[in-house]
């Protein structure tokens, strides 16, 4: 029996379910983000001998879990919810004010020189 498997996918911001192994195997081999691993090939190779009866379709669930983690990918719903609940703060917390985003993009301070003083950074000497 293969547990379906819930992952929140980096590349494409959505969640995914798997629920076959066939189906697992198929997105490891055909679908699988740029990153490569050691582990990755494993999980594929796992996944693989599974669908032939070589190997319990628990270890290759295993397997497929295991590679999905290793680039920092969500499994499983409390992972998800989580990486979802940062996403939607980070969404809806307020803009910071001009001055200070200015100040992080020129200066990479926390907020800008007070007035008539120079920052020691290639755009301070400029203003000196």
């Amino acid at each position: 029996m293969f547990r379906p498997v819930k992952i929140l996918s980096q590349t494409r911001s959505e969640i995914r379910i798997f629920h076959s192994l066939e189906e697992a195997t198929q997105y490891l081999l055909m679908s699988w983000p740029a990153y490569q691993s050691p582990t990755l090939d494993r999980a594929r190779q796992t996944c693989l001998d599974a669908i032939e009866n070589k190997v319990p379709r628990q270890k290759a669930r295993a397997a497929f879990v295991a590679a999905a983690k290793e680039p920092g990918i969500h499994v499983g719903r409390t992972k998800i919810k989580k990486a979802m609940d940062t996403l939607v703060e980070a969404v809806s917390t307020p803009l910071i004010n001009s001055g200070e985003l200015q100040a992080k993009i020129l200066y990479g301070l926390p907020e800008a020189p007070p007035t008539g003083e120079t920052h020691d950074g290639p755009i301070g000497k400029l203003a000196s």
